[in-house]
């Protein structure tokens, strides 16, 4: 009887270790589609960006999105990106650039969407990095958000 009560433990343990692996691997999932939809937006913003300081703060986001994207992608060991997520997280704001950029106000429009979107993403991965428990997710995860608190110091150090 004890055996069988032992056995069941077991089972139940190696059940709530793989569901924890399997949310924190959907939640890391989620933060790297978050993030390439930032980066898809840096990417196409870097043509338009007029002011150096900003073109060299954008680049620099670029490079840390992709860095923290093919981490998180790499840890969770999935081949690509989920594409209805990737769908769902495409981001709206091309309309308003492209009407900031025809009143010749692009930079500050861009730095307000940037530091907005930053924000949101560093919320998003305090609450992914204390609900995870895997190590190799929890590294990325961590790395992720410093990289977002560096992207949202430069950018912050551009806004009047």
């Amino acid at each position: 009887m004890i055996g069988v009560i032992v056995l069941v433990l077991i089972g139940l343990g190696f059940g709530i270790m793989t569901l924890l692996s399997n949310n924190a691997k959907a939640d890391s999932t989620l933060l790297a589609v978050r993030e390439n939809s930032l980066l898809n937006v840096a990417t196409d913003a870097q043509e338009n960006i007029t002011g150096d300081d900003l073109r060299v703060a954008n680049s620099n986001a670029t490079i840390l999105l992709q860095s923290d994207v093919t981490g998180i992608v790499s840890a969770t060991g999935i081949k690509k990106l989920p594409d209805g997520l990737v769908k769902q997280y495409v981001d709206t704001n091309g309309d308003d650039l492209k009407q900031a950029k025809l009143l010749d106000k692009f930079d500050s429009t861009y730095t307000k969407l940037m530091l907005q979107k930053v924000s949101e993403l560093i919320t998003l991965a305090q609450t992914t990095e204390t609900k995870t428990t895997v190590k190799e997710y929890k590294a990325e995860v961590t790395k992720s958000l410093n990289n977002l608190k560096s992207i949202q110091k430069q950018f912050q150090a551009l806004n009047p």
